[in-house]
């Protein structure tokens, strides 16, 4: 793995003899963060590797949410006091049983591209919920002198991403059980 300042990487290219090729159009489109992964792999297998290394992290204000956040239902193990305010401005039911907080039902706080605030943040770091993922995605790839982009430009997962992932999740799933599917 190669990174590299989007700047750095447009400079030099454009120093090369490529800047007018497909790697001039490559590299004009760069922003954030990127790295440069070569690798023998095929783009689908390297997406799955990549899918598998990712992690989960907790959520920091300001955060946007990957997927759907959840307070499940149940004792927090947290004692009353202030913490119970916090509770009420992210919408989550709570009562007080047996000497601490229960959340009174599941309870979803932030929905996919939502914007995670101080509050919420605050409220699932306490409940020790890691929500958010973290991880490389490949956007782009090189494969036989063409580039080709895997995403979206707003890096959503495409339709075959989405299958390949989910094909894999269920054999996973099914392994865990370890039971075979009925027919």
């Amino acid at each position: 793995m190669i990174v590299a300042k989007n700047n750095l990487l447009r400079k030099s290219v454009e120093l090369s003899d490529h800047k007018d090729g497909k790697l001039g159009e490559f590299v004009k489109d760069l922003t954030g963060s990127n790295i440069l992964l070569f690798s023998e792999l095929n783009p689908y297998s390297l997406i799955i590797l990549l899918d598998k290394s990712k992690v989960r992290v907790p959520a920091k204000a300001g955060d946007i949410a990957t997927g759907e956040i959840m307070i499940p239902a149940g004792n927090t193990g947290l004692p009353p006091g202030p913490v119970i305010s916090e509770f009420g401005e992210i919408r989550v039911k709570t009562k007080i049983e047996g000497g601490s907080i229960w959340v009174a039902q599941d309870s979803v706080v932030a929905r996919k591209g939502d914007q995670i605030t101080a509050k919420m943040a605050s409220v699932l770091s306490k409940l020790g919920l890691k929500p958010m993922e973290a991880g490389l995605s490949l956007a782009q790839y090189f494969d036989q002198k063409t580039w080709r982009s895997t995403c979206l430009p707003t890096r959503t997962m495409c339709s075959w991403e989405s299958t390949t992932r989910s094909t894999y999740q269920q054999k996973l799933d099914m392994s865990r059980r370890k039971t075979l599917p009925e027919y």
